[in-house]
């Protein structure tokens, strides 16, 4: 890892500290640790359990939905490796702001393991596709099932949710066009490649820029076999809705985990589902801070006054802090291992047969 980079990690997991710190201290400073841990001490394990295995299957999923289209070009990953680019994603997403981190080094282990990169980018379009979509289309079905739950009780995070909105309209606009249009796409991948150069990911520009120069013809035949796919991208969606209801699920099961009664499933996913996407595009690594103040003040009616900061605690844990730990480890662990070798001899056979588009549009 160049130092230039480490050195943008470094201060960029310093400010997260930071942040964390000083959430963490308004949280204490009008609570009781021992009446915390008394709390704690009474949680059921068994939802516990079903709510951290909830954070496995929503990775799981965002790593189907990631090795999806790559099976579309005949290039198939393994499932270790699809669990490993989502906890990529995870873990360079927590730690950057607005998550820009996370599909940048996505695609950069997904060329290392010799995929092609005009396979990955599209790939990612995709995936990010499918994600936009059910965000918006979540927490908009969610809004409109639970309008009086939600609205009464989003209080100062009304317009953050609005702005989500707006941001996930956007953006969604944006992918869809990058994908479908050959220019745009162009445009996107020499913008991706720039920023891996800037980033001292990628040592030979040069050698880079003719490459995907090579590559780029291919975008307009994968636009078509998209078109020529939809089952392709209905599975993406399918995937995406998995992960994104089993990680909503969590403060669910962390309800139930209290022995608590009378919120119904839909109303604390419907709140999850709100709260996930107003925070989703703040300048903030991992919406530090605002989640937390955001589930005290969102759960804080169906969870009492004594529950609701142990169980934020219990349900941003399970569904943050632990899932850093983990996704880190796989990060140091992805850097620590060679390249894929069967994705390079899927290449080599690819290369040997001609490029991908022209492979099957003959077919």
């Amino acid at each position: 890892m160049q130092p230039k980079r480490k050195h943008r990690h470094l201060l960029s997991n310093l400010f997260m500290l930071l942040l964390m710190a000083v959430t963490f201290y308004i949280i204490f400073k009008d609570n009781s640790l021992p009446d915390i841990l008394q709390a704690l001490r009474g949680l059921n394990p068994l939802f516990i359990a079903v709510a951290a295995v909830m954070m496995l299957l929503s990775i799981l999923f965002q790593g189907l939905a990631l090795g999806e289209p790559f099976n579309m070009f005949g290039c198939p990953i393994r499932l270790r490796r699809k669990v490993d680019y989502a906890l990529t994603g995870f873990f360079f997403s927590a730690i950057t702001p607005s998550s820009t981190g996370g599909q940048p080094m996505q695609i950069y282990y997904m060329c290392r393991d010799n995929l092609h990169l005009s396979h990955a980018t599209v790939s990612m379009l995709v995936a990010n596709i499918g994600y936009q979509f059910i965000l918006l289309a979540y927490g908009i079905s969610m809004y409109l099932l639970r309008f009086r739950l939600i609205n009464d009780n989003m209080q100062g995070f009304t317009a953050l949710f609005i702005f989500g909105i707006v941001m996930n309209l956007v953006i969604l606009l944006a992918i869809s066009f990058a994908l479908f249009s050959a220019n745009f796409a162009k445009k996107l991948a020499n913008g991706v490649l720039t920023l891996l150069c800037r980033m001292r990911i990628i040592k030979n520009e040069r050698a880079y820029r003719a490459y995907v120069s090579r590559q780029i013809d291919e975008y307009a035949g994968c636009s078509e076999l998209i078109r020529r796919h939809p089952l392709m991208l209905f599975r993406v969606l399918l995937y995406t809705f998995l992960q994104m209801t089993a990680q909503y699920l969590v403060p669910f099961f962390v309800y139930k985990a209290f022995g608590l009664s009378g919120g119904s499933l839909l109303d604390l996913l419907a709140l999850q589902a709100a709260l996930y996407l107003a925070v989703s595009f703040l300048p903030l690594p991992g919406a530090v801070g605002a989640s937390e103040s955001g589930f005290v003040r969102l759960f804080g009616l169906f969870f009492s006054a004594g529950n609701i900061v142990p169980a934020m605690l219990v349900s941003r844990g399970i569904s943050f802090y632990a899932m850093l730990l983990l996704s880190g480890a796989a990060v140091l662990y992805m850097q620590a291992r060679r390249p894929d070798p069967s994705a390079k001899r899927r290449v080599r056979l690819l290369r040997t047969g001609g490029t991908f588009c022209r492979t099957h549009r003959s077919a």
